[in-house]
């Protein structure tokens, strides 16, 4: 049985958004801490092999607060989605509204003439 999406779209509804986990996390995290990107966390032992005590407690503290930047930028985009993907369903429904009041506004008219002219 189709959900209710297909029932409405006639498309199943496999994803939502175009971005996967991956590019979005990139995209942010590529601007906090580079060498926390995707591409980048399989080197980051080797980055780290030479790291003194002191090094590697400074690198993990700096990763820390990456990942704290990242949650409150990932929070902040994701409010930011939110808002503008609900103003674009109330504006696609205004315009569904519209267009159906005037279709509906033709017909009345077109059929109050036919009756007029009996």
């Amino acid at each position: 049985m189709p959900n209710d999406q297909t029932q409405i779209t006639g498309q199943a509804n496999d994803s939502v958004s175009p971005l996967g986990g991956d590019v979005v996390y990139d995209l942010l995290m590529s601007k906090i801490e580079p060498e926390l990107t995707s591409e980048n966390t399989e080197h980051i032992l080797e980055l780290a092999k030479d790291d003194t005590p002191e090094e590697r407690k400074e690198r993990a503290e700096r990763y820390a607060r990456a990942f704290v930047e990242y949650d409150r930028q990932f929070a902040a985009a994701e409010r930011e989605w939110v808002q503008q993907f609900t103003a674009y369903k109330r504006a696609s429904f205004k315009a569904l509204e519209e267009e159906v009041a005037t279709k509906d506004q033709d017909y009345l008219s077109s059929l109050e003439s036919s009756m007029s002219s009996l």
